[in-house]
């Protein structure tokens, strides 16, 4: 009997250290955004590399030449299913202005660079895809669940940031917001 209580208490104490753990490399995390307080003072946003649907390797520095909005997401997920007609009319209406990266997460097996063209054929939406198949940007934002959203001015800074669904709200203001 005490040898379960005492595996049961160095179970729960490691649980909570890995629950601080977690807690603190998010918060630590360069892609992370520490409430502003109202400040203009945002973190950069990280470097990586994708490839286009083409093949051809894209450094996320050489389009930041206008806004860009940074969207991790996967076919297989039902919630960027739900939100990507708010995505694509976003695309339609601030495409010329704002750049979308919608970054698929390849795993090669779940997912693949064959699975993520059909889903954005076969729904036929017109933005560009990016494929994550090295894993380079997913680990440079904290990637940890789909969907996640970044919003980056011109500067390279991230302004706002939506980790899970977006509404439609949110993304008009965050897209405001890179504008500006």
């Amino acid at each position: 009997m005490a040898q379960k209580r005492s595996v049961f208490i160095t179970l729960i104490i490691l649980l909570i250290i890995l629950g601080v753990a977690f807690t603190a490399y998010r918060a630590l995390s360069p892609a992370h955004l520490p409430e502003t307080g109202g400040s203009t003072e945002f973190n950069a946003a990280p470097d990586f590399r994708v490839s286009d649907e083409n093949g051809n390797e894209v450094d996320f520095r050489d389009l930041l030449d206008k806004p860009v909005i940074v969207h991790f997401w996967a076919s297989w997920c039902g919630v960027c299913e739900e939100e990507y007609p708010l995505l694509s009319e976003a695309y339609e209406n601030h495409g010329d202005d704002v750049r979308f990266m919608m970054i698929d997460l390849c795993d090669g097996v779940r997912e693949t660079a064959a699975t993520a063209k059909d889903f954005v054929e076969r729904n036929g939406y017109s933005f560009p895809i990016y494929l994550d198949d090295n894993g380079e940007a997913a680990a440079a934002y904290g990637i940890s669940a789909v969907p996640q959203t970044y919003f980056i001015n011109r500067k390279g800074e991230i302004v706002a940031e939506q980790i899970g669904a977006i509404n439609e709200k949110q993304l008009n203001e965050n897209i405001a917001a890179i504008l500006e």
